[in-house]
């Protein structure tokens, strides 16, 4: 019986593995990148499972679903502006490092802000950053408003992605913001519909569909 058992659970791991490098392979594949890229990847996945046990980083625990819910919508800005063309970005309200990190490993050129409050989730990222070998990425851990206030960077692009309200991310586009002149790029849901108080920032917007979910990325700016 044991052996029996033993037998049917090897063939279970087996079974599994072969999932899960089916899956690595086909996101290597879905958004082009190379062996070492993926082992990053891979790390912070791993990084991913093993905190979130211990502080609240994310809902979705299973490998699968961080890949496609978590990785690959973060890449999904790639299809709408061109990364390549961006010298410095701020992951406003990173939380686990979502959109930052995984753009940190796709582009590995590109400068990252990772702006921060919560203690124990800079813990998280400073263990990703030295663990995935990172460079040119520093963790900020001031709020948002304080960071437009005291701060002064040559900021091309903000990401928001499950942060903040639109409406409190234009104070970016404020005539007296040392950051005026940045773009944002604003994850949503499809039915998302734009507040008319920041209408006027709004240039343009990507629909996509991810993990079985239509998303839209909008791209504001100052007119």
């Amino acid at each position: 019986m044991k052996i029996h058992m033993r037998g049917k659970m090897t063939k279970k791991l087996s079974e599994q593995n072969n999932k899960e490098q089916r899956l690595w392979a086909a996101f290597k594949q879905k958004v082009s990148i190379n062996d070492e890229q993926v082992s990053q990847f891979k790390l912070y996945l791993k990084l991913l499972q093993e905190w979130n046990e211990f502080i609240n980083l994310t809902a979705v625990s299973g490998t699968p679903g961080i890949i496609k819910r978590h990785f690959l919508d973060s890449l999904a800005v790639k299809q709408f502006v061109d990364m390549n063309q961006y010298n410095l970005v701020v992951d406003i309200g990173s939380g686990a490092g979502l959109p930052g990190i995984p753009l940190k490993i796709m582009y590995p050129n590109l400068k990252v802000i990772l702006l921060e409050v919560n203690k124990k989730r800079i813990r998280f990222l400073n263990t990703v950053i030295e663990e995935l070998g990172l460079d040119n990425i520093e963790i900020c851990d001031l709020d948002f408003r304080t960071f437009l206030r005291t701060t002064e960077a040559p900021v091309d692009l903000f990401l928001a992605r499950a942060s903040l309200d639109p409406v409190e991310l234009s104070r970016i586009f404020k005539p007296g913001c040392g950051y005026k002149d940045a773009k944002l790029v604003y994850w949503a849901g499809i039915d998302f519909e734009i507040d008319k108080r920041v209408k006027e920032f709004f240039r343009s917007e990507f629909e996509y569909r991810n993990n079985a979910r239509d998303r839209k990325l909008i791209l504001w700016g100052r007119p």
